[in-house]
Order: C-alpha cells, then sequence, then structure tokens
C-alpha cells in the first residue's frame, strides 16, 4: 500500500485505472454509457457458459451493476475491451478472488470470435 492508496477518495481510484492500447485494441475502465452494448454482448448463453461469474440472461441492469461497482475495491481491476474505433468487444480483468492468487479472465461477444483478439 503507498500513500496514495491511504488518503485517495474512490472517485480518485476509478480515475486512476489505466487504459492500455494496442493497434487493434484499447482496454478502459466501463463507463455507464456501455450499459447498453455491454448487456446486448454479454446476453449469450455462449458467453455466460465459458465464464465463471456472468448470469443467463444479462439484462441492462446487469450491466449498470456490473458498470457501477467496478474497479470499487482493491481486489481487482476490470476493464473493457474496445476496438481503435470505441466499439465495445467484451471485457477483461484481474482479480485476487481467493486472497492471494491473481487470476485474469476475459470474454469476448460471440461477434467477435474468430478474429484473433484472444489467441
Amino acid at each position: 500500500m503507498t500513500v496514495l492508496d491511504r488518503i485517495a477518495p474512490a472517485s480518485l481510484r476509478e480515475r486512476s485505472i489505466p487504459v492500455l492500447e494496442t493497434e487493434r485494441l484499447t482496454l478502459r475502465r466501463p463507463r455507464l454509457e456501455d450499459a447498453g452494448a455491454l448487456a446486448t454482448l454479454a446476453n449469450d448463453r455462449r458467453i455466460a457458459e465459458n465464464t465463471l461469474r456472468l448470469p443467463h440472461p444479462y439484462a441492462l441492469a446487469d450491466a449498470q451493476a456490473f458498470i457501477t461497482t467496478a474497479n470499487a475495491g482493491d481486489d481487482e481491476t476490470v476493464f473493457l475491451i474496445t476496438a481503435r474505433a470505441g466499439v465495445v468487444l467484451g471485457a477483461c480483468g484481474i482479480a485476487t478472488l481467493d486472497g492471494e492468487t491473481p487470476e485474469i479472465g476475459y470474454w469476448l461477444g460471440v461477434p467477435f470470435w474468430g478474429n484473433g483478439y484472444a489467441t
């Protein structure tokens, strides 16, 4: 823990989630305006079957709740995966769910499967 961690309000932590960019993709924190696209992509049984924590069906309210609580704690950092043009493709994150071992998780919307994003 650093001095900044001890004194930084939650709103500062949310703003300090880094943006990671590659030639094709951007990883950034989720925003409420992403809820519609997120709900549309995540509301596919194939996504739920391949993830640990996504319910099915996945409604707009689920996406809004996810976005509202994303990055609120110190045990998980969540990113949306977007195309460079801003189109939401999916989500990823790193978390210490058992308190010790970090785990990486991700999912991509079915329309973006087979495009080499997660090979």
